[in-house]
């Protein structure tokens, strides 16, 4: 990679707010190229043994290569610094010729409110489906757009 090139990719990577590491295939190899000051604050583990250390990393890596595309990967990850499992969607997109940048969104928090509302929508499905009366939710033009177990 020339001079230029390197301060133009350093500059673009600091640009991007999530965590962004490029990664250069080579002789079979996943090298570190660059990563942004986010990403370093992401992991303990070293940022260049993160294909060795996660195997579906490193095959999205040689697939984003092979197919030259981008594409969205989620996935859970232990963070050992805080104890805590992290879930992740991770981006992977193509650069010609033999380069992929990865841009990591931690979706933890989103993950956890997913899970509240769903819990929360079974618990008052389980409840209108068994209250003994008639449970009717009809809008102002009169349609019906809830009618629970008891009505029919």
């Amino acid at each position: 990679m020339s001079v230029e090139c390197e301060i133009s990719t350093g500059l673009l990577l600091e640009g991007i707010q999530l965590p962004s590491i490029l990664w250069q295939l080579t002789n079979g190899n996943i090298n570190l190229i660059k990563h942004n000051k986010v990403a370093k604050n992401l992991t303990n583990d070293k940022l260049s043994e993160i294909p060795k250390l996660h195997p579906e990393i490193s095959e999205n890596i040689q697939r984003c290569i092979n197919t030259q595309s981008k594409f969205i990967t989620e996935m859970s990850y232990y963070s050992s610094s805080t104890d805590e499992k992290k879930d992740l969607n991770i981006r992977y997109s193509f650069i010609a010729p033999n380069l992929v940048l990865m841009c990591i969104e931690d979706i933890t928090q989103r993950k956890k409110a997913e899970i509240k509302l769903k819990n929360s929508e079974e618990k008052y499905r389980f409840i209108l489906e068994n209250v003994p009366d008639m449970v009717l939710v009809i809008d102002s033009q009169g349609i019906i757009h809830y009618i629970n177990e008891k009505a029919h």
